[in-house]
């Protein structure tokens, strides 16, 4: 008996000191993507003007008129969004979550203009005089005003440094563009294809930039391609076999292509350490910098 009570009282004290430490570590609060929209900025003098929405999943297409499975492809998440004033002006800000950053920055690479004016923000932005992107790990920030004034664009670029402080997440590039060289690279030419690059359905998750030759352009691309089905459908979709074609080029023996595109020029892409690699627009001159990519690719 004496034994037993001895060990009770052990069970009794260890118990006594859990209680007292708090228990078992409470599990951290999950932070939404609603959290991330405050009420106000109280040194910026903006205050959050409508209540915040929240839009999962298949429900996205109730807040964008269209467009809603683009950023499905790019595997969205949710979308928290609310109204802010600045004293008589006022914006909508959203923020996206996908669930990945590579998502997050695929999809702001698809809004990118064509020349567009670069903010520091995050990973990469854009502005214009009523609007106002940026990407920083799994979300997609956008803040859009109703009118192209002065006090709308002023109030835009005050209140997206601050939100950018509030949003978790890298401010890195996807890290596969670590692999493309960085030599006559085009800045903030980067983009990632869900799906369809160069409009081939079996194209997925191709990571692309461009680069300069002179007055002329062309893309390096690179995508997974482990199996080597993706290869096998492009030659099959240009009635061609994956052989060789692409001259002296270090692609895994037998599996290259080389063609022409009437739309696109000059296509060589090829299987190397696992993955599809190539180039669109391809020129002779071009021809020591994809060698040089291919051997050093890890």
């Amino acid at each position: 008996m004496g034994k037993r009570w001895y060990i009770v009282s052990i069970i009794a004290v260890a118990l006594s000191v859990i209680v007292a430490c708090g228990g078992s570590e409470k599990p951290a609060t999950t932070q939404t993507t609603a959290d991330l929209l405050p009420e106000r900025f109280e040194s910026l003098e903006i205050v959050r003007s409508s209540d915040v929405r929240l839009f999962e999943g298949e429900k996205l297409y109730e807040h964008i008129n269209g467009g809603a499975e683009v950023y499905h492809l790019y595997d969205f998440v949710d979308v928290a969004t609310a109204y802010y004033k600045h004293g008589e002006t006022e914006i909508v800000l959203d923020i996206f979550k996908f669930a990945a950053a590579d998502g997050a920055y695929g999809l702001m690479a698809t809004l990118r203009p064509w020349e567009p004016e670069m903010v520091s923000l995050g990973v990469e932005g854009f502005a214009t005089e009523s609007t106002l992107d940026f990407v920083k790990g799994q979300y997609l920030v956008r803040l859009t005003g109703y009118d192209e004034s002065e006090a709308t664009s002023s109030t835009i670029r005050t209140i997206g440094p601050a939100i950018e402080k509030l949003v978790p997440g890298t401010s890195s590039k996807p890290q596969t563009f670590d692999l493309f060289p960085k030599e006559n690279a085009v800045a903030n030419s980067e983009k990632v294809y869900a799906e369809a690059f160069m409009s081939r359905q079996f194209l997925s998750w191709v990571y692309s930039r461009q680069y300069a030759f002179g007055d002329d352009t062309a893309t390096l691309f690179l995508t997974d391609d482990a199996s080597g089905s993706k290869i096998v459908a492009w030659g099959a979709a240009q009635e061609l076999n994956p052989t060789e074609g692409s001259g002296d080029l270090p692609f895994s023996e037998g599996a290259s292509l080389s063609f022409e595109s009437s739309f696109y020029g000059q296509i060589v892409c090829g299987l190397t350490k696992g993955r599809l690699v190539g180039i669109v627009g391809y020129k002779d001159p071009m021809n020591k910098l994809l060698a040089q990519w291919l051997q050093t690719l890890p």
